[in-house]
């Protein structure tokens, strides 16, 4: 224990200060105000021994979170590589036809874009697109004026601020301790242990206590530097406040164990030393301390922000932007050649709970409102037909057609007896939502939706495997422009029926004005937009340009097939000399070589 000299009964000094010339010390129950006191006398060599172990404890603390910070939290994940990849990301996964939605038809990067919670692709790049929102950076368009600072960009700033000022009452605390215990430096120790009033420190425990301090100063630094790149990396709102208080308890860790571990008399003595009185060589630069503060804290927060905080920002602006900048409401896909195409998509032409599909599955649920929906889920009786039914799960379009056991309508009345319960309105569903209207009761109400060229493709076909019956997978004689096969609709077990029609189709041009020619002209026009310039057979003796291309509609059987066309043969025969090549195929068998 160091000695010391009882001072009670000295003098007091003569020489009187003025406040202005003066700085006062006060002591605080904190470990490095209790060590300055240890071994003095005033503590048992026991208490002295455990003041020393929590300012060592507390410093090895301090060092091992500061080392866990900067190894392993202060690299924000928004970096220029994140950019990159996300950039590449959606360009080959994000817009591809693979992961558009089967039932609604949305691309991956409008459901992504828009939040949805049903993503059943792109989770890790939706979450991060989700923490980017949450921090408050929107998508900017280039044409945009350049965005302010989000709104979690500002809260940083407020924690950094705190954060800041945090440091710097623990780093002018340090100073402080340090400059009383410099300015009673002197031989010896001097205490009046009854005043409990610190006097004099010998030299030896002065430079022990500036080495304990730089220790501390140093730490400290580390600690504000490293919370300052950690907050800055903090890209969740939420976060920033509960790390923020949690970079403040690391830097009190000594305090809170100093409270815990220490006897009431260490701290009961601690908080009863009179201040230190430390003359001032300069007082008038004590009027510039707080000034000098404000600039401190000022400069530090705004070098986080340009060095940290900013770069992450922009970094979080390119992200938002390379995921849901530009037009997302798009779809592509590449042939077996390498092109690729694109598909537009409409967000009005699929609303998710107005589809079928969904309609379905909702009401087949029994949740609350399901109830409230026209039956629409088509549930199977028989244990047969569940054999059967399973059989269609996984088969493409034609597949499931040349799969499908029966040529009947959807809504034939056989099938739901049979144990397919709400088969046909289904299909009065589907046909509703295919062509956009709730007039249809029937497949028999949708004949003139069969030929309408005015929709795409694939509804003609689509309403097909609906209704094969109504719209002539059986018949030859309907002059439909939709070539009949799996692959465009009808059930493959339609085509015995369609054959016996065509061998009794004679081989003769269809008149002027009868159905079957009036139907094949009229889609023949709604396809190519404009009207031939005869009504008759005559009109297929040159090409007829729609698609981009002119067909001849006799010679040219194949190619139109392969398009989903049917050529003018069964219509008109003659013209397409049925008669000259036998066994032509799509001409009627009747035509025969004379």
């Amino acid at each position: 224990m160091e000695p010391s000299q009882n001072l009670a009964d000295q003098e007091p000094n003569s020489g009187k200060a003025t406040v202005e010339d003066v700085w006062n010390y006060k002591f605080e129950g904190a470990a490095w105000d209790a060590s300055a006191l240890a071994g003095l006398g005033i503590f048992s060599s026991q208490e002295s021994m455990l003041i020393v172990f929590c300012g060592t404890f507390s410093l090895l603390l301090q060092t091992v979170f500061a080392i866990i910070l900067y190894e392993n939290m202060i690299e924000n994940i928004f970096t220029d590589q994140l950019v990159q990849e996300l950039r590449d990301w959606r360009v080959l996964f994000g817009h591809s036809s693979e992961f558009v939605d089967s039932i609604t038809g949305e691309p991956l990067m409008v459901g992504l874009c828009s939040g949805s919670q049903s993503l059943m692709d792109g989770r890790a790049q939706a979450e991060i697109y989700q923490s980017v929102v949450s921090y408050g950076v929107r998508v900017q368009d280039d044409a945009s004026s350049p965005a302010s600072l989000p709104a979690g960009a500002w809260l940083a700033l407020l924690a950094l601020l705190v954060w800041t000022a945090t440091v710097t009452n623990e780093l002018l605390s340090i100073v402080s301790l340090t400059w009383a215990m410099i300015s009673l430096s002197a031989d010896k120790t001097e205490l009046d242990a009854e005043n409990l009033s610190l006097k004099r420190i010998s030299r030896c425990r002065s430079v022990m206590l500036i080495l304990t301090s730089a220790t501390r100063l140093i730490i400290a630094a580390m600690l504000g530097v490293t919370g300052i790149r950690y907050l800055a990396a903090t890209a969740s709102v939420s976060e920033l406040i509960l790390n923020t208080v949690a970079l403040e308890v690391v830097l009190h860790v000594d305090d809170v164990f100093f409270t815990l571990l220490m006897p009431h008399k260490v701290l009961s003595a601690v908080d009863r030393m009179e201040e230190i009185t430390v003359n001032l060589a300069r007082p008038w630069m004590s009027c510039l301390r707080h000034f000098g503060i404000v600039a401190f804290i000022a400069v530090v927060v705004l070098f986080s922000h340009l060095v940290f905080l900013q770069p992450m920002v922009d970094r979080m602006q390119e992200t938002a932007d390379v995921l849901c900048g530009g037009n997302t409401s798009f779809s592509f896909f590449k042939d077996a050649a390498g092109f690729v195409f694109m598909r537009d998509y409409s967000a009005s032409s699929s609303v998710q709970s107005e589809t079928y599909a969904y309609r379905a599955v909702f009401e087949a649920t029994g949740l609350k409102g399901s109830r409230d929906l026209q039956p629409s889920a088509i549930r199977v009786s028989s244990d047969v037909l569940k054999q059967v039914i399973v059989e269609f799960e996984g088969r493409n379009f034609e597949s499931r057609n040349d799969f499908m056991p029966v040529c009947l309508d959807s809504d034939h009345p056989i099938l739901e007896s049979s144990g397919l319960q709400n088969f046909g309105g289904a299909a009065v569903q589907l046909l509703q939502e295919i062509f956009q209207t709730d007039h249809l009761d029937s497949c028999t109400s949708a004949e003139a939706y069969c030929d309408d060229w005015s929709y795409l493709a694939y509804n003609l076909w689509r309403i097909r495997a609906l209704c094969p019956t109504t719209c002539g997978c059986k018949e030859a004689l309907t002059g439909s422009l939709v070539a009949v096969s799996s692959k465009y609709g009808c059930p493959v077990v339609c085509s015995s029926d369609y054959r016996q029609s065509l061998q009794q189709r004679n081989c003769s041009d269809a008149e002027p004005g009868s159905a079957m020619l009036t139907n094949y002209m009229r889609s023949l026009a709604e396809l190519r937009n404009g009207t031939l310039d005869t009504e008759t057979c005559e009109a297929f003796l040159a090409p007829v340009d729609f698609d981009g291309l002119a067909y001849d509609m006799c010679a040219d059987h194949e190619a139109l097939y392969g398009s989903g066309y049917a050529s003018a043969r069964s219509v008109c025969p003659i013209t397409c000399g049925c008669n000259a090549v036998p066994d032509r195929p799509g001409c009627p068998p009747r035509c025969v070589h004379p």
